[in-house]
């Protein structure tokens, strides 16, 4: 009785294993994989990475919105490269410390926003995965460059705000994009991706010796045309 459930046990696992083998091998590469346009829009958090060398102002993380399009252009069976330009608006909140101008009389830096706009143009790398006919999911990584069209401090209640870059922020930096893409019907889709920031946006006289890398993450949803 022992030996026969053991060679049952045996049995089960070699049939599937060769069904797997089938099935592994659709999943890595089912044909679907063709040249696609596309489209998305997402919410996206920003998580500031910070050591100003200063007391104010104190960032913290805020939320914004993106939106784009790419086109997903195949390498190798289900390996894709994917070029894409995206416009973004992101805000991160500014706290109020405890320091005032001497001859003003009022903090240098009251609470706010620091409201971001620009063009986020990523390159990634990715592989599709199809589980079914209808569901596959993907995993992509790469650069993301982005090029800002204004960094403005708002402060609350004065009305007063202060355009970053003309201070000597700098209005391109990089970060590393990894990402997550799950597909329904093989035309829509919804996303989780983040990015981490590498270069240092925070420049100029004022702001020597200050870090300031953008991180992000993002979850979306989109369509392939």
């Amino acid at each position: 009785m022992k030996r026969t459930l053991i060679a049952f046990l045996i049995g089960v696992v070699a049939m599937g294993a060769y069904a797997q083998e089938g099935t592994l091998a659709d999943m890595l590469d089912a044909g679907h994989n063709r040249p696609r346009f596309g489209i998305h829009v997402d919410w996206t958090l920003s998580c500031p990475n910070t050591n100003l060398n200063r007391i104010v102002p104190t960032y913290h993380n805020g939320s914004g919105i993106t939106a784009g399009a790419f086109y997903s252009i195949p390498i190798y069976k289900n390996l894709y490269i994917e070029p894409s330009v995206n416009f973004f608006y992101n805000t991160m909140l500014i706290s109020q410390d405890v320091v005032e101008d001497m001859e003003l009389g009022y903090p240098l830096t009251p609470e706010g926003s620091l409201r971001n706009s620009g063009i986020r143009i990523p390159l990634t790398f990715g592989y599709r995965f199809d589980i079914t006919d209808d569901i596959a999911m993907s995993i992509y990584t790469g650069p993301q460059l982005n090029v800002g069209f204004s960094l403005k401090e708002h402060e609350k209640g004065t009305g007063r705000s202060v355009d970053l870059y003309d201070q000597g922020w700098h209005r391109c930096d990089l970060q590393w994009l990894i990402g997550v893409r799950f597909y329904y019907s093989n035309s829509w889709f919804a996303d989780i991706s983040g990015g981490i920031g590498i270069t240092n946006m925070a420049g100029g006289a004022d702001w020597e010796g200050a870090r300031f890398r953008r991180n992000n993450f993002s979850i979306g949803v989109g369509y392939l045309f």
